[in-house]
């Protein structure tokens, strides 16, 4: 007979391997392994910890990159990438509210979400005009 399957079964199973690589679940199993503390003070150590390492040891947020773009504003011509400004920005890869919409809704509402929240990453770093995100917005 074997196992009975449910519904986006494959989907739910990604959704909670992604959730349990975190760094946060990372954390509260390596504190229950090496002090055997209940898994409550297991969650507030890791906490702690977590918050330690981005506030004072990360140069970037985990799961962070920097990526070079070119300055959208005020750049209303066709031409090559040498001769124009370019600029670091940080975009996050993989967001907790990423990981949620594709459990919820799946992968097509997880790309276009991660889509949409990296093109806001970018407005707000002063590459891109609001016009173009908000045009950016509206396409199906």
């Amino acid at each position: 007979m074997g196992r009975p399957t449910f519904f986006r079964q494959g989907m739910l199973t990604q959704t909670a391997s992604l959730e349990a690589k975190g760094l946060f679940n990372y954390l509260v199993s390596e504190v229950r392994a090496r002090r055997e503390v209940p898994l409550e003070e297991a969650i507030l150590l890791a906490r702690d910890i977590q918050d330690y390492l981005e506030h004072n040891l990360l140069d970037r947020a985990l799961g962070e990159i920097e990526f070079s773009a070119i300055n959208g504003r005020d750049n209303h011509q066709k031409r090559g990438r040498a001769g124009q400004e370019e600029k670091l920005v940080r975009l996050e890869v993989v967001a907790e509210e990423d990981i949620e919409l594709m459990s919820e809704f799946g992968t097509v509402a997880f790309h276009q979400g991660r889509l949409a929240r990296l093109i806001e990453e970018a407005c707000s770093s002063g590459l891109l005009d609001h016009a173009f995100v908000t045009l950016a917005a509206r396409q199906p």
